[in-house]
């Protein structure tokens, strides 16, 4: 039950994950329930620390050329996690596909702490997603929905406390 009120992690280690973990925390996203049991996500997973680094690099020269996004162009990405995973789907898959990359996504950050793990999930790619696209090698008919940044927390930064904000109605 603790895994639910898990938090997102922004320091990873300088470790890589094992293989088993990640193929773990990938079954996870893939059992997550889809609308229609579409399963139109595509997982791309990256644990190339220079691939990484580049896809950073280029999506934050991306930002700076955007008016709009230039202020977010020294945004960290994925923080130094070693694994990314990238969720996408074909373009004429899109009708559910931003409610089922939820489920997985959340399906993927509980089983990481449930390993030991951090994860954070970054929507930011998605102001400029052409060089995270182009990087991963996406066909032009894929649009990127969620990249989820994984590795072994840095135990160093304490998780702040959480205030609950959000609003909880009843109905009787």
């Amino acid at each position: 039950m603790e895994a639910l009120y898990r938090r997102s992690c922004r320091k990873f280690e300088d470790r890589e994950v094992e293989r088993e973990k990640v193929e773990q925390i990938l079954k996870a996203g893939r059992f997550a329930p889809t609308g229609r049991n579409n399963q139109e996500l595509i997982f791309h997973v990256i644990q190339n620390k220079e691939l990484l680094q580049k896809l950073v690099k280029e999506t934050q020269e991306a930002m700076r050329k955007s008016p709009e996004h230039a202020m977010m162009a020294n945004n960290q990405i994925t923080y130094g996690a070693p694994v990314a995973i990238t969720m996408t789907c074909k373009k004429d898959m899109m009708r559910w596909a931003e409610f089922d990359c939820g489920f997985a996504s959340q399906n993927m950050l509980v089983c990481c702490e449930m390993l030991g793990l951090g994860g954070l999930p970054l929507g930011i790619m998605r102001r400029t997603p052409e060089p995270w696209l182009k990087g991963l090698g996406c066909s032009d008919d894929e649009v990127l929905l969620l990249t989820i940044a994984i590795g072994y927390k840095d135990k160093s930064e304490e998780p702040h406390e959480k205030e609950l904000k959000s609003e909880v109605v009843y109905i009787n």
